[in-house]
């Protein structure tokens, strides 16, 4: 029976039908759980169907009976990723760490899982692996990027973000990235210059928008092109909390406290832990003469710093 029911798995595989594949394994589980060969396409087929609590159920028993099969030791190496389950990705995939250059979105999962665990010195040399063999592969060396930006290595994911353009200058979010890690290196004016070409590649790019206006507005750059972009980037997304602090503070500047209380406000609401958020709104409130609104905001705007002095702070910019 037990083989009967792996069989229809394995044709139900054949014919596309996930659920049903599964549901024929689990049946053949039933009547014989060591049947060769079923854990492993058990595993593989739920896998295919995201359901990963089974795939790993199944994944692990077959990785415990053969330790060789690297697919299965790949895939579950995946799977703890996907459920942030860093420390036995790592685990999972040491074995075959070398590898997995060639893998390059499991290469660059072994490396976020590293940066998680920092484990900092094995995760640069995994995206340096991902980089060094793999100098024309695009993906590969913008995972190495994102990867190098996660570590803030500013300096080495900007070399393999250009190395990115010139490999394919279509290729979008490559300018994006490049532009936060100079904002983070304080190089404003060239990072304005990478957001300006994230939209010409689109024009739609709502965060791209916001920081080129961002990235104006920290050297008092104050035009209507600023505003624009921050109102186009609400319009394709209202709850856009930073969007509406940075108007809530222009309008603050302009002293126009009726307009500068509505977005802060709203900004506010959006995202309620951002501290700064509250901090404006306090000011603006006092200059509406709204002192115990002023009060309420700058109380909770000292509540939440406390709470996060243990925490890097964060430029506004999501």
């Amino acid at each position: 029976m037990a083989q009967a029911y792996h069989n229809l798995g394995v044709i139900a595989v054949q014919k596309g039908d996930l659920q049903g594949a599964i549901g024929n394994f689990e049946a053949a589980s039933g009547w014989k759980a060591d049947l060769p060969g079923l854990d492993r396409n058990w595993g593989i087929v739920s896998f295919k169907a995201g359901q990963f609590e089974k795939a790993a159920a199944a994944l692990e028993r077959q990785l415990k009976a053969n330790s060789k099969d690297d697919l299965v030791r790949k895939m579950l190496g995946s799977i703890y990723y996907f459920t942030r389950d860093y420390k036995r990705a790592v685990a999972t995939l040491t074995p075959v760490e070398q590898q997995l250059a060639k893998d390059v979105e499991l290469g660059y999962f072994f490396g976020v899982s590293l940066v998680q665990l920092q484990d900092r010195g094995r995760a640069v040399a995994s995206f340096d692996r991902l980089s060094d063999q793999n100098p024309r592969d695009v993906q590969a060396r913008y995972y190495a990027a994102q990867g190098f930006l996660l570590l803030g290595d500013f300096a080495r994911a900007l070399k393999e973000f250009a190395a990115v353009s010139v490999l394919d200058p279509q290729m979008k979010q490559v300018h994006y990235n490049a532009g936060q890690a100079l904002i983070r290196m304080n190089r404003l004016d060239e990072a304005e210059k990478e957001f300006r070409q994230e939209l010409q590649l689109d024009p739609s790019d709502t965060l791209s928008k916001y920081h080129l206006a961002f990235t104006m507005l920290e050297r008092n750059i104050q035009t209507d092109e600023v505003v624009r972009l921050l109102n186009e980037a609400i319009d394709a997304r209202p709850d856009y909390a930073d969007a509406h602090y940075q108007l809530g503070k222009i309008y603050i500047g302009k002293g126009d406290v009726e307009n500068a209380i509505i977005h802060l406000e709203t900004a506010a609401q959006s995202d309620p832990k951002k501290e700064y958020i509250h901090y404006q709104l306090s000011i603006a409130y006092r200059r509406a003469k709204r002192t115990a609104d002023a009060d309420r905001e700058l109380k909770i705007y000292s509540d939440l710093k406390a709470a996060n002095r243990q925490t890097s702070p964060s430029l506004p910019q999501k």
